[in-house]
């Protein structure tokens, strides 16, 4: 998808909360923006759910697993690895590493544009979409009522991946 298309995407995500069109999809984007800014949280590592001292998943053979996406025969001893900000120079430094959510289970079979099964960076374009998405709630700032309604309905766009 390509920039232009992502910041369509941020803005009718916008568009689809302030109107409570609950059944659509909005931007991955606009959900860590704000997530992290109408409940204050800061995402520490790629996924929260994928924290042994909190979250525990059962497979089917009564294994425990990291995270649903590894039910099954897949499984991967790079989780940790992959899920910590601070094994990645790119991200140490990054002003929105506070807001940013990754898939873990994406990036280990490959479907991450952000980070190869390898475990190398590939590229990462969030610190432009977040200033625009940044940039577009200042923007909605100004019309109280239209703010009003993004922060109260954001919650019902809040789904598990």
């Amino acid at each position: 998808m390509t920039e232009e298309n992502r910041k369509t995407f941020i803005d009718q995500s916008f568009e689809d909360i302030i109107n409570n069109n609950v059944k659509n999809y909005i931007s991955p984007i606009v959900y860590d923006v704000l997530l992290s800014m109408i409940f204050k949280s800061k995402i520490e590592s790629f996924c929260d759910d994928i924290d042994p001292e909190t979250t525990i998943t059962f497979d089917v053979d009564g294994s425990t697993k990291s995270c649903f996406r590894f039910w099954g025969t897949h499984s991967s001893d790079k989780v940790t690895q992959f899920n910590n900000k601070d094994n990645f120079s790119k991200c140490k430094d990054c002003w929105c590493r506070g807001m940013c959510m990754e898939c873990v289970a994406n990036m280990i079979d490959g479907y991450s544009s952000i980070i190869s099964e390898e475990g190398k960076f590939i590229e990462c374009k969030k610190q432009d979409l977040m200033e625009y998405c940044i940039y577009k709630i200042i923007e909605l700032s100004k019309d109280k009522e239209r703010l009003t309604k993004l922060v109260n309905n954001f919650e019902r766009f809040i789904r598990y991946a």
